[in-house]
Formats: C-alpha cells, sequence, structure tokens
C-alpha cells in the first residue's frame, strides 16, 4: 500500500543546468557583410525557476513495475514550492525512475516513455517537435531511485537540460565610415530551416549538454524571422549596436545545407543626404557561416554578428591617416663658434 507522503517534488527540487557552452561563428573574409564572434549572456525565461521563469513541468514514471504511476502530472510552482494533486505515495522495497520536460511552460504533443534503455532506465521521446522559434524546450531526469524506508525519502531532484538550439544575430555600425548616419534594421529571417524533429533522452555522462545524436528525423522547411523587442534594431552613433532576440532550434546542420540569412538595412542621414544612396531599404542575403562542427547543437547558444559599413552601400569614404612623424635633423653652422676672438660685450 501507498502509506508515506510523496515529498518529491518539494520547493528546491529543481535545477536549471543552463547554456554554459556558447558558440559563436566566423566566416571567410570577403563577404559583402563580414559576422564576426560575439558572446552574449542574456537570460530567457526557462532559465531560472518562478516568477518569469520555469513555473510548471510534466513529469512521468513511477516504480519500475508501474511505469505510470506519473503519466505527464502537472507540477506547479506557487509560494517557493512545487506541487501537484492528487499526490502520490513511496513504497518499500521498489525502484523509481522519473522523467520531466517543460514546453515553455506549457506541454508538447506525441510525448511516450521509452523503456528499453537498459538497468530499468527509461527517458522520454518527444516525436515530430515542432519549433516555431519561442519555446524553449526543457528535459530532466531522475533514475533509478531505491525506497527502502518511505518515511525518510528524500526529495526527488530534477536538472533539467535546454535540448534546443538558441540563435541570435548582432548587429553593429562602423562608426568611422558611417559617422552621422543612422541604420535601420529589419525583416531579418533565416530560410529553409528545419523546423521538425525527434528527441529521445539519454543518461548525460562526461557533459553538460545533450549530444546532437539526441535528436533525429530533422525535416521541414521553414522560415524563422528574428526580431527585437520593442520594433526594429536601430544603430546610431549613441547606439551603434543591437541584438534580436533568441529564437529556439530544431538542432541540425548548419553548413552545406543552404541556411541563409536575409535582411532590409534602411540608411537615414549623411550617407543619404551628401551621397545619394538610396534611403529605401537595401536587401541583403548571406549564407550563413559554419560552426566549429558544423551543426547547431542542443543548449549551445549561436550569435551571428554583422559589422556594418560604407562599403555595404557602394560608398568608399576618404580616410585620413597618419603614417609618420619625421624626427629633426641636425642643421650645420659654417662660422662655427658665435663668440670669435674679437667681440668684446658692452655693459
Amino acid at each position: 500500500m501507498r502509506k508515506q507522503l510523496f515529498t518529491a517534488l518539494a520547493a528546491g527540487a529543481v535545477v536549471l543546468a543552463g547554456c554554459a557552452k556558447i558558440e559563436t561563428t566566423e566566416v571567410p573574409e570577403g563577404r559583402v557583410i563580414g559576422f564576426d564572434n560575439f558572446v552574449t549572456n542574456a537570460v530567457k525565461s526557462l532559465d531560472v525557476v518562478g516568477n518569469d521563469g520555469l513555473t510548471t513541468f510534466y513529469v512521468y514514471g513511477g516504480p519500475t513495475d508501474e511505469t505510470a504511476l506519473f503519466d505527464g502530472t502537472t507540477v506547479s510552482y506557487a509560494n517557493d514550492a512545487w506541487s501537484y494533486s492528487p499526490l502520490k505515495y513511496w513504497e518499500a522495497s521498489k525502484t523509481y525512475n522519473f522523467a520531466a520536460y517543460s514546453n515553455e511552460n506549457g506541454t508538447a504533443e506525441n510525448v511516450s516513455l521509452v523503456t528499453d534503455v537498459g538497468a530499468n532506465q527509461y527517458h522520454l521521446k518527444i516525436e515530430n517537435y515542432t519549433s516555431d522559434g519561442d519555446k524553449d524546450l526543457i528535459y530532466a531526469y531522475n533514475h533509478t531511485i531505491e525506497c527502502n524506508t518511505p518515511l525518510s525519502m528524500p526529495t526527488v531532484n530534477l536538472t533539467f537540460h535546454h535540448i534546443l538550439s538558441r540563435v541570435a544575430f548582432k548587429f553593429t555600425k562602423d562608426a568611422v565610415s558611417l559617422t552621422g548616419t543612422e541604420i535601420a534594421v529589419s525583416n531579418i529571417q533565416i530560410t529553409s530551416l528545419n523546423n521538425q524533429g525527434t528527441f529521445t533522452g539519454e543518461t548525460i555522462t562526461d557533459s553538460e549538454q545533450y549530444p546532437y545524436g539526441a535528436w533525429g528525423g530533422q525535416t521541414g522547411t521553414f522560415t524563422q524571422a528574428f526580431d527585437k523587442t520593442g520594433g526594429n534594431i536601430s544603430l546610431t552613433d549613441e547606439a551603434a549596436e543591437g541584438q534580436t532576440d533568441y529564437e529556439y532550434l530544431i538542432p541540425q546542420p548548419a553548413t552545406g545545407s543552404g541556411l541563409t540569412v536575409t535582411f532590409t538595412l534602411t540608411p537615414t542621414g549623411t550617407i543619404v543626404d551628401e551621397n545619394e544612396v538610396s534611403s529605401e531599404g537595401h536587401q541583403f542575403t548571406v549564407t550563413l557561416p559554419a560552426t566549429t562542427d558544423n551543426q547547431w547543437n542542443p543548449g549551445y547558444t549561436y550569435v551571428y554578428t554583422a559589422e556594418i559599413n560604407a562599403s555595404n552601400f557602394g560608398l568608399a569614404p576618404i580616410i585620413f591617416d597618419v603614417t609618420e612623424i619625421k624626427g629633426w635633423s641636425d642643421g650645420t653652422i659654417s662660422d662655427g663658434d658665435i663668440l670669435d676672438d674679437d667681440i668684446t660685450g658692452t655693459i
């Protein structure tokens, strides 16, 4: 009989494993707009517990002979504690396994237990998951919990990992060639993305993130828009950089796949007023550069950065530089000592 209160998932039971590894990208020289490295520490909601962060997840599992004791049970956070209803109870001499996920505090479709992974452990399979860019999908498990003394059982601790890839774009303005010019960056989007795939959990051994192989069956041809909260990115002399919001995407090949980013640059100010550059939007299409391992990995952040300069609008500014300041040379005086013997002073 289940007589002991199941105190798992109480306050402090959830740990979020952040995207500790941030991988940035490089582009070969010679592109119209060059991309370079940028590391950001911006925080997304599911990086924290409570408030605007993680407030709901869904748990599966139970003892090995009754894996459906929890079958997508909703666990919610309020008043500094996690709770669910109705309560379940420990049973002596049984081994328990748990797995959980949260799709930006909501559910996902086609979630099931995979119970054949060995050693009486199991994981969740999220089949044909479709990413819309807005939802951060996280996953956790705690396996092989032996219930010897039900009354003294500890809280079931869950460490969640981000299992999508996080992507953003950062734009900067060259302060020399575009001084006095404001650039509005808009209509940023990646084309030909895979937006669907299947995640199968596995036991993490020596890595802080899930391996790329945890995802399979990537498919779909999707265009993902990248926006900045509050409007377009505006690059001025006072604010010469700006970044889009993060979008959460299916891990997938990131080179040789035809992925391109398109965006529009609309200038105002000096280069329009004095150089007859059109104030209409200038559209650019750039092939995304490769990552170090040619793919977007689960739990990794990828920030692509671009510096905009006058050459992107067909201008080559006249720039002055000082190459050298020559040193002094010694002059010669032909008559020698200015005090000759026949020169006397006067009083």
